[in-house]
């Protein structure tokens, strides 16, 4: 029997699970919820158990110490943290948060369809199925891949600019379920280097995302899913691939070989420009003369971003104070200007003495010998 701790803390337990199975906003992973709460239900036993053992004294059905089951209770826990972190490092991306928010931008789909992004396709079916259809938000107009094309299916965009991707959405065509080909397995792949047409696979490229299996056990007809791009994946690229290499069909061998994608739906990380660093600075320019206080200036290089809607960088021109030295300059006298009149010492007449004030006097600069007076 259960003490009322240990009732208490099961009880904990099963609130805490169920709340995972919650449905959040643009959030469509009840199947790795699931998959969560399967994984913990281990450790949440042995902790009941150890909680019992420790309150009532009884080592219950194991027939093991209260510190064998808290010990056996931390191990467990420490392998289902383990297979988690696993499981996001392999690519499956268990606990990845699916969902928008006001940090990233629509950059391409839904409707918006800048004129100098270049979409293209290894495969289209005919003219009324272009590529372009999975961007102009329309529900009744698709992309299909070629038939008869076997798998990886390629979609390739490339931007002027480098973007930096934070999660897209892929929905399947408006069609019966029996037909739907939605994408299963697939990669999203980015590169800065340039790319041919008809090129879809270059050296290099950095592999962002991967899905092996979304969880979906039945395609609802037009299913939306949103999947967001891991922060530490997340780099600015000109031009991203999209690696379709399975599709949720299980139909006859010719459409179970083509893709159905009704939209795709790109967002930026908006994100505040990220500074470089300044190159040399230019020579003092004084404000006067030759020397003495002055300005110089250098051009910033190296800046990142910005992305979506952050904050721009600004000029890279930066200018700070300076100051030369003045050389040592001793003084020029100018010239002096007319003589006073002769005061005589003590008559009218005979030795005396006059004055005059020099003026236009250049300097000293530095350390230079003084003027002295002017008189």
């Amino acid at each position: 029997m259960l003490s009322v701790q240990a009732k208490t803390t099961l009880v904990a337990y099963v609130i805490l699970m169920m709340s995972f199975l919650v449905p959040l906003d643009g959030d469509k992973s009840i199947g790795k919820k699931i998959a969560l709460i399967l994984v913990m239900l281990i450790p949440i036993v042995l902790a009941v158990y150890t909680v019992n053992c420790l309150v009532t004294g009884s080592e219950g059905k194991l027939g093991l110490g209260c510190n064998v089951l808290a010990w056996i209770n931390s191990i467990s826990i420490l392998l289902c943290c383990t297979l988690i972190l696993l499981f996001n490092m392999s690519g499956k991306k268990l606990l990845v948060e699916e969902k928008f928010s006001g940090d990233e931008t629509l950059i391409l789909g839904g409707g918006v369809v800048p004129s100098d992004v270049v979409i293209s396709a290894s495969s289209s079916l005919r003219d009324s199925y272009p590529i372009n259809n999975i961007l102009d938000g329309d529900g009744t107009s698709v992309w299909i891949s070629g038939d008869n094309i076997d798998f990886p299916h390629y979609i390739k965009i490339e931007f002027p600019n480098a973007k930096k991707l934070s999660s897209f959405t892929m929905s399947s065509g408006s069609i019966p379920l029996d037909y739907n080909q939605f994408p299963k397995t697939f990669q999203l792949w980015a590169t800065n280097d340039e790319i041919a047409d008809d090129v879809y696979v270059v050296d290099g490229m950095e592999n962002i995302y991967e899905e092996y299996d979304p969880n979906i056990s039945q395609m609802d007809n037009k299913p939306e899913i949103n999947y967001s791009i891991a922060q530490s994946d997340r780099g600015s690229y000109t031009n991203y691939i999209l690696k379709i290499t399975s599709n949720y069909y299980d139909g006859n061998s010719i459409l179970s070989k083509r893709t159905i994608l009704e939209k795709l739906e790109l967002y930026e990380e908006n994100s505040d420009c990220i500074l470089g660093t300044g190159g040399e600075w230019g020579s003092c320019t004084p404000n006067s003369g030759v020397c003495g206080s002055g300005t110089q200036t250098r051009t910033r290089d190296g800046d990142i971003g910005p992305f979506g809607s952050g904050s721009a960088c600004g000029s890279t021109a930066e200018t700070q104070s300076c100051h030369i030295v003045c050389p040592p300059v001793d003084c020029i006298l100018g010239t002096g200007g007319e003589w006073g009149s002769c005061v005589t010492e003590g008559s009218n007449c005979g030795s005396g003495t006059q004055t005059r004030t020099r003026d236009g006097d250049i300097g000293p600069f530095g350390s230079g010998s003084a003027c002295g007076s002017t008189a």
